[in-house]
């Protein structure tokens, strides 16, 4: 329908035009854009240009009177039809554009009411946060408070083990199984107090029960009870579902405790060494240290070292000083370090002093596992000077890429052991010590062991050992060793 009407305007210019052209033709002298009748200018003249003139103006008038005849027509003929409807497809046609038109228009209308809307929101938004913070829920948005938060959560982790032995000629013994709770309670993520005991049918034992400060990203602080440092297996492989074998290595049973605690205060962290992949661990403490009891200790307590790791009293005011540095390689997955302590005096007289010091590796990457440790405790006895060193290797290996689930849930495991001592007398002594195992005896340890892990933290553990007794009677304490240990 526009488009018609713009034929009818066009038509209408050039009739218009046209009757210009030929006014202009027939009276040059006048212009015909002159709406206007201009008079004549005054001249003398005769009569016969006097009619002449007349005749021009009449001519002039007629033209103008066209003109606006032929307006007029045109401007009838428009106003028709506009009036008019159009017929058939056109009207069709054009109510079609039309209706597209009025939807397109809503559409883009109702688009920018959103869009002004929503850049309100967002605006009010941003000003709410600014004024109000974070629209969290009460409980969870005061962890993000300047002050920190004041409630204390109650963590808690499990280990539970039981285990089978038949070793020699004993008898063969299902033990009792044991619970190991682990309870964490942190406070303003700056504090947290750990408590770990040792339970079983025959037995209740703290192991830690130790509170720590964060002092620094890289500085943490400990008091009370916690596990000994010294080394790498007290403190990290203790836990029976992290250890391999159904055991502990022969000499974490005879050189050094295992299951260690000590009594005081500790000063721990770990620090990249600038850019380097390369992490630096440390460790300090301050304890009460190894201690004898007994007023009057027999030869056979002073070769006993065992009897000193359930000490939880100094005898002697004389405190123990120790630590351990580290370096981890995480690329590598290697991490080596070494430990000293300076014990003091161990007894109550205050008269004999106690030194040991350790060196630890562990390695794993890909399918291999490996792990070393040696330690050597110097003691003063007043029976003479007793030394005791020894060490463990240890090879485990799992095919993690089998394409049998079943196989590559298996591990297989070998170690070695060996301890030697210097200044026990065991004519004075005697064998006794609680078990063949741990008799102050020079000796070799082989442990050949499988295992099953049901899932990462739920393992079962079978092993065999056989021990080589170097320059002394032998004594029938090989056997089959099993262990099911469950963290949860």
């Amino acid at each position: 329908m526009y488009s018609k009407l713009k034929l009818y305007f066009v038509l209408s210019i050039a009739a218009i035009t046209a009757v210009s052209a030929s006014a202009q033709q027939s009276n040059p002298e006048f212009p015909f854009n002159s709406l206007v009748v201009q008079p004549p200018v005054a001249e003398e003249s005769t009569g016969r240009d006097l009619q002449k003139e007349l005749d021009q103006v009449r001519t002039l008038l007629d033209i103008q009177q066209q003109q606006l005849d032929a307006l007029k027509r045109l401007s009838e003929a428009s106003a028709e039809q506009l009036t008019t409807p159009l017929a058939g497809n056109a009207i069709d046609g054009s109510q079609e554009d039309i209706e597209r038109l009025k939807a397109a228009g809503l559409q883009a209308a109702q688009r920018d009411q959103e869009i002004e809307y929503q850049l309100d929101r967002l605006i009010e938004e941003v000003d709410s946060l600014d004024r109000n913070g974070s629209q969290l829920p009460a409980t969870l948005r005061e962890v993000f408070l300047p002050s920190r938060y004041d409630q204390s959560p109650i963590v808690m982790y499990n280990t539970l083990q039981a285990g089978f032995t038949d070793i020699g000629e004993e008898n063969s013994n299902f033990g009792a199984p044991t619970w190991l709770p682990h309870f964490y309670m942190t406070f303003q993520e700056k504090y947290q107090l750990q408590i770990n005991p040792q339970i079983n049918a025959e037995s209740f034992e703290l192991l830690s029960g130790q509170m720590d400060w964060f002092a620094t990203d890289h500085l943490t602080f400990s008091f009370g009870r916690f596990y000994s440092p010294l080394g790498f297996f007290n403190e990290r492989l203790h836990t029976s579902w992290v250890l391999k074998t159904p055991d502990d290595p022969l000499v974490f049973e005879v050189i050094y405790p295992h299951q260690l605690s000590m009594n005081g205060i500790q000063a721990r962290g770990a620090t990249y060494l600038g850019d380097l992949p390369v992490k630096l661990e440390y460790t300090g403490f301050c304890s009460n240290g190894f201690s004898l009891t007994p007023e009057n200790p027999t030869a056979q307590q002073y070769a006993d070292f065992r009897l000193m790791r359930k000490s939880f009293l100094d005898v002697n005011n004389d405190k123990a000083f120790g630590g351990r540095l580290g370096l981890f390689f995480p690329y590598l997955g290697l991490v080596v370090g070494a430990s000293g302590l300076l014990n003091g005096a161990y007894d109550v007289a205050g008269e004999n002093d106690l030194s040991l010091v350790d060196f630890d590796a562990s390695y794993h990457a890909g399918n291999w596992d490996l792990k070393f440790e040696y330690v050597r405790v110097s003691q003063q006895a007043p029976t003479g000077h007793i030394n005791r060193q020894g060490f463990y290797f240890q090879s485990a290996y799992r095919n993690y890429d089998s394409i049998h689930p079943f196989f590559g849930n298996l591990e297989y495991l070998f170690r070695f052991g060996h301890v030697d001592f210097d200044g026990i007398d065991l004519a004075v002594t005697g064998l006794t010590f609680g078990a063949p195992d741990h008799t102050p005896i020079n000796r070799n340890r082989y442990t050949l062991g499988t295992n099953y892990y049901f899932s990462p933290s739920l393992i079962a553990k079978v092993a065999y050992e056989f021990n080589d007794e170097l320059e002394f009677t032998e004594i029938d304490d090989n056997g089959i060793l099993a262990q099911v240990s469950w963290g949860f």
